[in-house]
């Protein structure tokens, strides 16, 4: 009778799996955003597109002012956004993708950097004292070194960036050995002109 019992449990517990929705978490997973680029800028703009994950229509889309700083959410789209909203020129930003539907939300997407164009060229020079500039993979001091510029040194200034801390960065491009460089170095060790 006990066997006959377990069975016919086992029969409805089944039955029910089979009419209920399954777990949301489990079947509503979502892919990370893949091929996130940026198509066009102006000095008071920035357009970036993706490529779409099968089965989802939204998107949203962050932003920092600083590579590894807060990232906010500026907007929802559905396969293209451009940011006109508290914009500089000359200025980097940084951006991250993720793919929602309903409640659930997907992996974000690789950070993604981008900067308005200048309403002026700048240029500038390394200005340090009894030492190089240290040019940084990316604007922060807990980024890897990628190159060390003596006094004197002639540089074209990018694009103004902040690290987490909201410290002030040139994005630069830079000669070394006859080879063109770009990296990231405080705004201290340069005279700007």
């Amino acid at each position: 009778m006990k066997k006959k019992i377990s069975a016919i449990l086992a029969v409805v517990i089944m039955a029910v799996s089979l009419v209920m929705p399954q777990d949301v978490s489990a079947a509503a997973k979502l892919g990370q955003v893949k091929g996130v680029k940026c198509t066009q800028t102006t000095a008071k703009s920035i357009s970036i597109t993706w490529n779409q994950l099968k089965g989802v229509s939204n998107y949203q889309i962050y932003r920092s002012d600083s590579y590894d700083g807060r990232y906010v959410k500026m907007f929802t789209a559905r396969q293209n956004y451009k940011n006109v909203v508290k914009i500089n020129p000359g200025t980097e930003y940084y951006y991250k993708v993720r793919a929602v539907k309903g409640k659930n939300t997907g992996k974000f997407s690789k950070v993604l950097s981008a900067s308005t164009k200048r309403t002026t060229a700048k240029n500038g020079k390394v200005n340090t004292k009894k030492w190089n500039a240290v040019v940084r993979s990316h604007a922060g001091t807990n980024h890897s070194k990628v190159a060390s510029l003596p006094k004197g040194t002639k540089v074209t200034v990018i694009a103004n960036t902040k690290d987490k801390k909201g410290q002030t960065w040139y994005k630069i491009s830079y000669k070394v050995k006859g080879k063109s460089a770009k990296g990231y170095t405080i705004a201290s060790n340069l005279k700007v002109y």
